[in-house]
């Protein structure tokens, strides 16, 4: 019996952890959404909006991203950075290093 019960408390305790690591690692997401001439992004964790970003971060003017893709692209970074416990701010050598599009010519 009491092994029973050791191996059940055991199973339990391992499925709790499974549950919060996993839950943990989703609780932060991403979404992009259109704005008037690009693309924006959101940052949020557990639904709540951590950071939304209507234009490219980094460069002088407030210019939207061109593509989705390069709005998922930031976001994407932004989260790797918040995951790792760093400042969520990017800089124009990640811009070009992630090929961002930060002008109208294509």
């Amino acid at each position: 019996m009491k092994k029973t019960t050791g191996f059940i408390i055991t199973i339990g305790l391992i499925v709790i952890t499974f549950l919060l690591v996993a839950n943990k690692d989703q609780s932060i997401g991403s979404k992009t959404f259109g704005v008037d001439t690009g693309f924006g992004y959101e940052i949020t964790n557990k639904k709540k909006v951590l950071i939304k970003q209507n234009h490219i971060p980094a460069i002088q003017e407030s210019k939207p991203f061109y593509s989705k893709e390069d709005a998922d692209k930031v976001a994407n970074l932004v989260i790797s950075k918040l995951k790792n416990k760093k400042s969520p701010t990017v800089s124009l050598k990640e811009l070009a290093i992630l090929k961002i599009q930060t002008n109208a010519l294509k």
